[in-house]
């Protein structure tokens, strides 16, 4: 079995995946809310799906999903 991503367990999840998907800089939400950046990371492709944050805001410049979609 696999571990818990300690992300999603995080009391305050889900501003820290409303800034994530905002593209905020992943190693500035992991301080402010006492997370390993890699843990963060992880939680942002494997659990969100989600792009890195500077192609995050590369696709909101021009208005396209910044999800994964495969």
């Amino acid at each position: 079995m696999s571990r818990k991503c300690s992300t999603c367990q995080h009391v305050k999840r889900a501003e820290i995946d409303r800034r994530l998907t905002a593209g905020e800089p992943g190693n500035q939400i992991a301080q402010d809310y006492g997370v390993n950046p890699s843990s963060l990371h992880r939680h942002r492709t494997n659990c969100l799906k989600l792009a890195s944050s500077s192609l995050i805001m590369k696709e909101a410049a021009r208005g396209t999903a910044a999800a994964d979609r495969s």
